[in-house]
């Protein structure tokens, strides 16, 4: 809507930087629905295209677009990948505590598959045994409002699903952490498990790459385009077996991940830290000024 104010009153060029189209995002899963989404999706799909230069996130958001606007593969849009900050105080934190935590990040939604972390987990402990047990946590945090039901049904359900699963002390929930709190964790992990499926872009195994921590993602959607397999990570299919295999894997060759950490650190400096998303940006509007 804003696009058609500014191009009906003025001769402004406006850039459209796209997310995720919200024509996927609203339900639509009754006939009340469907009617009312209706003037909104069409409304939605003309002012959209009404922007002098359309951005997206990813390729698979892109494609997401094209899909969801009915639109031609000549009118795909550019894709400028988001970008993370990049500090050069203490790159690579490796903690020399007991536990080897193993983070998973994510808000308190059931589309974001948190219980593939948990079931990876208690699949790795059966690997590792009983010996190395107590060497090893899970972290389990994300994005949490006591506002929302589903965030707050959603945690009530991993909680007793941990409960049934194992009497082990060494899974903890971690809602609603600060900026800072979150940085620090992603340092000192062993690596993160990122479970969604389809995920349009997904900015944290970017902020874990930057500081030196490996990322083990579902073999789809936006991480496709961030993690180089066995290299800065892992994709895998969205299977706890899967995911625990790499996680054993990594839990008894700390060389691997020191290694995976460096290349991964490397990898977001040259391809997603904020100069380069500030030079790309650059380059695309003095192109659509001239």
């Amino acid at each position: 809507m804003p696009i058609l104010i500014i191009r009906s009153f003025s001769n402004i060029k406006t850039i459209f930087y796209c997310h995720y189209p919200d024509l996927l995002l609203a339900p639509r899963n009754s006939r009340m629905r469907k009617f009312y989404r209706f003037p909104f999706d069409l409304l939605e799909k003309y002012s959209t295209l009404q922007a002098h230069k359309i951005l997206v996130n990813s390729k698979f958001t892109a494609q997401m677009f094209l899909d969801a606007l009915n639109v031609e593969a000549s009118k795909c849009p550019d894709v400028l990948y988001p970008s993370v900050k990049i500090t050069f105080d203490k790159p690579f934190i490796q903690s020399d505590q007991i536990y080897k935590s193993i983070l998973t990040i994510n808000r308190f939604e059931r589309k974001k598959d948190i219980f593939i972390a948990i079931y990876a987990y208690v699949r790795l402990l059966k690997l590792l045994g009983n010996s190395d047990v107590n060497r090893t946590r899970l972290l389990i945090a994300g994005g949490y409002d006591s506002r929302i039901i589903e965030n707050v049904e959603y945690r009530k359900e991993l909680l007793r699903e941990v409960k049934r699963l194992t009497q082990d002390e060494n899974i903890f929930f971690l809602p609603s952490i600060n900026s800072k709190m979150k940085r620090e964790i992603l340092a000192q992990s062993l690596c993160l498990l990122y479970t969604p499926v389809r995920e349009h872009f997904g900015i944290v195994p970017l902020e874990a790459m930057g500081l030196g921590t490996p990322v083990i993602a579902v073999n789809n959607g936006g991480p496709t385009e961030t993690i180089v397999h066995d290299k800065t990570g892992f994709l895998c299919n969205s299977s706890a077996e899967e995911f625990a295999m790499v996680l054993h894997r990594l839990c008894l060759n700390p060389i691997l991940v020191s290694e995976m950490g460096k290349s991964g650190r490397s990898h977001v400096e040259y391809r997603f830290a904020r100069s380069e998303f500030g030079s790309k940006l650059s380059n695309i509007i003095i192109e659509l000024s001239s």
